[in-house]
């Protein structure tokens, strides 16, 4: 693929995300944050690693704007679970979330560049894939639990 294609197609996937950040408060009116983060994230890594195999560039547009619309709300569900669980502390776990985010879209090109310099670009992508299923399987293992307020002994 040529650089004004591979534009092209990074340009696709965030238009596809930039949707979803609109669609993603009608989403949560019907599921809860953990279940839409586990359910588009699986969908989000099928589609962009079936858009790295395909061979036709219609399809391999359609899969990737498919495959950005469906991780475009993965940050708001995440931040979502971690104030539902840190009820009493929202701007420490919204923004722990959002740093983690940052820190990840900060070292994210410098190792995927290292991995494409020596093994093309679509082993870092599909690397990029995996490692999205496994933050799936890290959330459904995580006991989600809302942590109540610490009790000063002197108040009580």
């Amino acid at each position: 693929m040529d650089f004004d294609a591979s534009g092209a197609m990074l340009t696709a996937f965030f238009v596809g995300s930039l949707i979803m950040r609109f669609c993603g408060p009608l989403i949560l009116r019907k599921m809860i944050a953990r279940k839409a983060y586990i359910l588009f994230s699986l969908l989000s890594a099928a589609m962009t690693a079936a858009a790295l195999v395909v061979a036709n560039p219609v399809a391999m547009a359609a899969l990737i704007v498919t495959g950005g619309f469906m991780q475009g709300s993965n940050v708001a569900f995440l931040v979502l679970m971690c104030i539902g669980s840190f009820p009493h502390r929202v701007a420490s776990a919204s923004s722990i979330t959002v740093i983690a985010g940052c820190v990840a879209a900060m070292t994210a090109p410098l190792w995927m560049g290292g991995i494409a310099q020596y093994a093309g670009f679509r082993t870092p992508l599909l690397l990029g894939c995996a490692l999205m299923v496994f933050s799936v399987v890290l959330v459904s293992r995580a006991k989600m639990e809302k942590l109540e307020a610490p009790v000063d002994a002197a108040v009580s």
